[in-house]
């Protein structure tokens, strides 16, 4: 993911060659940059959000992430582009990964009919543009209470 302004600049992974690369913390694209990509210079922080961010306020070039993530991202934000980076990726660390308690066979058969259901009623384009609308609004929702928290830490400053 990057920044509409660099769309232009930035349409491989050849051409972030040396710059500075946000991607999450312990994850396969952490990797995949650190393998990939000729002498990055690596942000790596747990939130996206606060990867998002710091490419919007220029701390980094790009972001590296799944696919559907950036495009959730992309389709709420029209302050962020994707590019396709062409990396290669290894079968398993292809895919995402849904965890649940060991002994949890009901829950099992439960996912594994949804992700059935999904792919028969080929609904990830849906799911993925709600979700992104629902990042979106949960982002509003939390600046909103650090809004708060900030005016009440100042109100208590005052009295």
């Amino acid at each position: 993911m990057v920044c509409p302004s660099d769309n232009e600049i930035y349409t491989s992974k050849g051409n972030l060659n040396a710059k500075k690369i946000g991607v999450q913390t312990g994850s396969i694209q952490e990797s995949i940059t650190k393998d990939q990509i000729p002498k990055p210079s690596i942000m790596s922080l747990s939130k996206i959000t606060d990867l998002i961010l710091a490419l919007k306020t220029n701390k980094i070039e790009a972001i590296i992430m799944v696919k559907p993530s950036a495009m959730a991202y992309v389709a709420n934000n029209t302050d962020l582009a994707t590019f396709e980076g062409n990396f290669k990726v290894e079968g398993d660390d292809q895919g995402a990964a849904v965890a649940e308690k060991k002994a949890s066979s009901n829950i099992v058969v439960a996912i594994n009919q949804t992700i059935a259901t999904i792919k028969e009623n080929n609904s990830t384009e849906e799911y993925l543009k709600e979700a992104g609308q629902l990042l979106k609004e949960s982002q509003g929702l939390q600046e909103q209470t650090k809004r708060k928290s900030r005016t009440t830490r100042t109100n208590k400053n005052i009295d």
